[in-house]
């Protein structure tokens, strides 16, 4: 069989989930590292990697959204079943991103032939239970600066900077979305009334905010830290 690990290209789906499945089951190497690594593709376990990722960054021409799009649940039961664990704080985070509410309810699926069935209840309470307090998170640490909303204490030019930050805190503050834990509302370094240290000092904050709330990413869902998930049971 040839090699399959090429990082710039997503194999198909049915056939990823096949290797993983025959890796398991004959506790093969080869199939379980190929597919583990393209399926971190679309699920990875780094910041930067995720933020690619919600920024809409191909894989040789393939968008995450190409990959995973309507299989959200389907990947997710998957993981669940094989005990793929570094990739489950995302695959959980996508789905709270793109289904609805009802159907975390249901936990029915129907994704194409083979791929249909009904996430366990505990998957299901997980992700009722993790929404609201990852956009309680997301408003805390992520917006922190907007909601103090004063200019740094170096700063020289403190009133056009105050009137800036007041001006949009607002909007900044309100109840955020998901996604916002990899694109913010707005780039402070980007805002052309903040002087050169309130854009750092904000800018700062921001990127802190949000990596702080990446690395809680699993305890929203009820698992170990990242260093401490595994995969395959090991």
């Amino acid at each position: 069989m040839r090699d399959l690990r090429n990082k710039f290209c997503l194999i198909d789906l049915d056939l990823m989930v096949t290797m993983l499945r025959l890796g398991k089951k004959y506790d093969c190497e080869r199939f379980k590292t190929q597919a583990l690594e393209q399926l971190r593709l679309a699920f990875p376990n780094k910041f930067y990697q995720c933020e690619n990722i919600w920024e809409g960054n191909s894989v040789d021409g393939a968008t995450y959204d190409d990959f995973a799009d309507d299989y959200e649940f389907y990947l997710l039961d998957v993981a669940l079943e094989l005990g793929i664990q570094t990739i489950l704080p995302l695959a959980f985070f996508t789905c709270l991103d793109n289904c609805p509410t009802s159907q975390f309810l249901d936990g029915s699926y129907d994704a194409g032939p083979g791929r249909s069935g009904i996430l366990p209840s505990h998957a299901r309470e997980a992700l009722l239970q993790a929404k609201e307090k990852i956009i309680e998170d997301i408003s805390d640490e992520v917006y922190a600066w907007w909601k103090q909303a004063k200019p740094h204490v170096d700063c020289t030019t403190k009133k056009s900077c105050t009137d800036a930050i007041r001006k949009d805190a607002i909007r900044m503050i309100g109840a955020p979305h998901l996604r916002e834990l990899f694109i913010p509302k707005v780039s402070i370094r980007s805002m052309k009334e903040l002087c050169r240290t309130c854009k750092d000092h904000g800018a700062t904050s921001t990127e802190n905010g949000r990596r702080q709330v990446f690395d809680k990413l699993p305890s929203y869902f009820g698992l170990s830290d990242w260093a401490d998930l595994k995969d395959f049971d090991d």
